[in-house]
């Protein structure tokens, strides 16, 4: 036993689909039961979703959460991990594991994704379901076809995805978009009109055809329990239309094509371990990769690294041998301690033609300085191919701090091809966390213009850039980010008003209460040199900081004209209700005192439509004066009893606050 922690209260939402990935770790799905256990002396705790562990047990990651029971797995000849849930999401992406939202202070982020555009599927019989009719209720598997047996039109882009209650397998085309995959629907590779065919796998095989299981049941579905049957273990209700003792193995060949040659492993030596990494069946690519990295001796590694210097390509645009070579090499511990020839080799293959290559190059890279420089001489970050950009990025995050590689990161999200991908922002964010100050440093110096790869720019900072900014500026606010604060803000005087606004956003969103920075005097005209230029968001955010690091004086003339501003959008009756509330709200976050708080709650009225009412009282809520207790209070008789009710349950929030209720009421 390498491990335990997989709950068994319902017997159809446990662990499936353990496979070896490229990586050398074991890769698995778990349903809702999930997992609480011991790995490694660390405790996990997780729910649904996709998983990895060692082979021998001593590490167990959690790569990302799904939205249900998930009972499929998939995984590219090139790495890529796609999965499977039970209901309403058959085919689905996981681009970024969980470690790296987790890498970044105060990140909450999710790195999977459904990629079916499309949720019906095609049965030829009858069929039964208790929800998702018509669609996929019970999908199980998701193999990605990897071997050449079938038409090219198959290799590494139809996935297998079994339905049991529709009786088929059906077939998926992923289709590439930047970073990301969609998947179409390309009818069946089987279908029965047997309803007792229940095909629960199709995976390829080690002859290249497709080898399907058909549990062959009637009733194939695990409950709810119906009226009139029992619960048994497990959770699936008793019938005896279950039949546990028959099943069918299928193999679906093309006969177009001549079988290959048979392959056995059992008694090959080193050398032709090596050689089975050629074979085009990944199958048995991986059973040779197991084997070398199992056999633990590294008097293979010249021949591996000969095979990873092939400058080739297949007929797929890939070579598919040279990224094996890679991971059985890193497997073997050849990357840890590398002489300079086998360090020039990953370094050649960041230029590699195949971009499946260069996805596994920075996968095995060193995680040293000398690999950060590595990285950003090879240009990684700019490459034509969106995947090898990300996996780049991933890269980076887990390298020693950079500037070079922080400035670099933010010149990739000046490229409207980057912000505009589905992950790659995702994967900035990550990497520009871990080289902060260097990432911030390029922003507040950049003039805020875009720079396309035909040359024209654009002054706007998108929504996607402004969000990676605001994030890392939040993270290094959590961190400790002394060292380097006052070079940072000294930057702020001639930044662009929208990159400031970001940064101070998030500073002002990360920086701990009681926590007060030794500024340079320099820091501190800066910042009040900064407040002028700002928007009123901005303004809120560096009052928000100065409260803080105790520059609140400095700031007090600058924010008595922001309130004045701020209260006369509150009352012109000509702004849209939306203007009015979110003036409020920012209003409330600046310590108001009794005459701002009346001022608002003057526009709290019967006159007033319902949802402007509630709107400011709201944002009265979210201000800690004690006088907003006495003002609610006072004007208590003037409010309608919908304003009332909000009223009562603001006063609740805080002890003093009701205690000024109770009085009232005495």
């Amino acid at each position: 036993i390498l491990f335990t922690g997989f709950r068994t209260n319902d017997t159809h939402a446990g662990p499936s689909n353990l496979r070896l990935g490229l990586d050398n770790w074991i890769y698995a799905t778990v349903g809702y039961a999930g997992f609480d256990g011991v790995v490694g002396g660390k405790r996990h705790r997780f729910g649904q979703g996709v998983f990895r562990f060692k082979p021998d047990g001593s590490e167990l990651e959690f790569l990302g959460s799904t939205s249900n029971n998930t009972w499929g797995l998939g995984l590219g000849e090139t790495g890529e991990i796609f999965y499977s849930t039970a209901n309403g999401e058959h085919s689905s992406y996981l681009a970024i594991p969980n470690r790296y939202f987790e890498s970044v202070r105060g990140l909450l982020g999710k790195g999977t994704i459904r990629m079916a555009d499309y949720s019906k599927f095609h049965p030829i019989t009858a069929i039964r379901q208790v929800d998702f009719h018509d669609g996929f209720t019970a999908a199980a598997g998701h193999a990605i076809y990897s071997a050449r047996q079938f038409p090219k039109s198959y290799w590494n882009r139809i996935a297998l995805v079994a339905e049991p209650t529709g009786h088929l397998v059906a077939m998926c085309l992923l289709d590439k978009q930047g970073s990301n995959f969609v998947t179409h629907d390309r009818f069946n590779l089987l279908a029965s009109s047997d309803e007792w065919t229940a095909p629960i796998a199709a995976e390829v095989g080690p002859d290249g055809a497709v080898w399907v299981l058909d549990w062959y049941n009637y009733i194939v579905q695990h409950n709810p329990t119906p009226p009139g049957f029992a619960t048994g273990k497990g959770a699936a209700y008793v019938t005896p239309l279950r039949d546990k003792k028959h099943g069918r193995i299928y193999r679906i060949i093309n006969e177009t094509t001549k079988a290959p040659a048979v392959v056995n492993l059992d008694a090959a030596t080193p050398a032709q371990l090596v050689t089975a990494l050629k074979n085009d069946n990944m199958f048995w690519r991986l059973q040779a990769q197991r084997r070398l990295v199992d056999r633990g001796k590294l008097d293979v590694v010249p021949a591996l690294a000969e095979l990873a210097s092939n400058a080739g390509l297949d007929a797929s645009g890939e070579n598919l041998p040279a990224i094996h070579a890679l991971h059985t090499m890193n497997g073997l511990g050849a990357f840890a301690k590398a002489d300079v020839k086998t360090r020039q080799l990953l370094h050649n293959n960041l230029k590699h033609a195949s971009a499946g290559v260069r996805c596994a190059a920075l996968a095995v890279l060193p995680r040293t300085e000398e690999s950060v420089k590595a990285l950003l001489a090879a240009e990684v970050l700019k490459d034509r191919e969106p995947l090898v950009r990300r996996t780049a990025l991933l890269a980076l995050s887990e390298m020693p701090p950079s500037k070079e590689a922080g400035a670099t990161v933010h010149a990739l999200l000046m490229v409207p091809d980057n912000d505009k991908d589905r992950w790659i922002p995702l994967a900035a964010t990550s990497a520009a966390a871990r080289h902060d100050t260097g990432y911030l440093a390029a922003a507040l110096t950049a003039n805020g213009r875009r720079q396309p790869a035909g040359g024209n720019s654009t002054s706007r900072l998108t929504p996607a850039v402004r969000q990676v900014l605001r994030i890392v500026a939040e993270h290094y606010a959590r961190g400790d980010a002394r060292a380097s604060l006052d070079a940072l803000l000294v930057r702020l005087k001639d930044a662009n008003p929208a990159n400031a606004d970001a940064l101070l956003e998030g500073l002002a969103a990360g920086w701990p209460k009681g926590n007060s920075p030794k500024l340079d005097e320099s820091s501190r005209d800066a910042l009040v040199a900064l407040m002028p230029r700002l928007g009123a968001n901005g303004q809120l955010h560096l009052a928000t900081l100065a409260g803080r690091w105790g520059l609140a004086p400095r700031f007090e003339k600058a924010l008595a004209g922001l309130r004045k501003t701020l209260l006369a959008i509150v009352a012109d009756e000509k702004r849209s209700e939306k203007e009015r509330i979110e003036s409020a709200q920012r209003l409330a976050q600046m310590q108001p005192d009794r005459a701002v708080l009346e001022s608002l709650l003057s526009e709290v009225s019967p006159k007033a439509s319902p949802a402007l009412s509630s709107g400011i009282l709201d944002a009265a809520g979210q201000a800690t004066s004690p006088e907003l207790a006495r003002l609610l209070v006072e004007r208590w008789n003037q409010f309608t009893p919908r304003v009332r009710l909000q009223a009562g349950t603001i006063l609740l929030r805080r002890p003093e606050w009701s205690t000024a209720l109770l009085d009232a009421m005495d």
